[in-house]
């Protein structure tokens, strides 16, 4: 696995989080950004985003 480019960051970057990113996460996922509950979200958005632009 390569080493990631980007340290991980201490809290969720995104903007309008900001909650503190737990060590154990930070320590399984090198270059996190985002809390859990933020990167569910994103991933739940990008999936849904997925279907609407295959449906044109």
């Amino acid at each position: 696995m390569p080493t990631p480019t980007v340290a991980s960051a201490e809290f969720c970057t995104d903007p309008h989080c900001g909650e503190p990113i737990p060590e154990k996460r930070r320590e399984a996922i090198p270059g996190v950004q985002f809390c859990a509950e933020c990167q569910e979200r994103n991933e739940r958005l990008k999936k849904l985003k997925g279907r609407y632009a295959s449906a044109d």
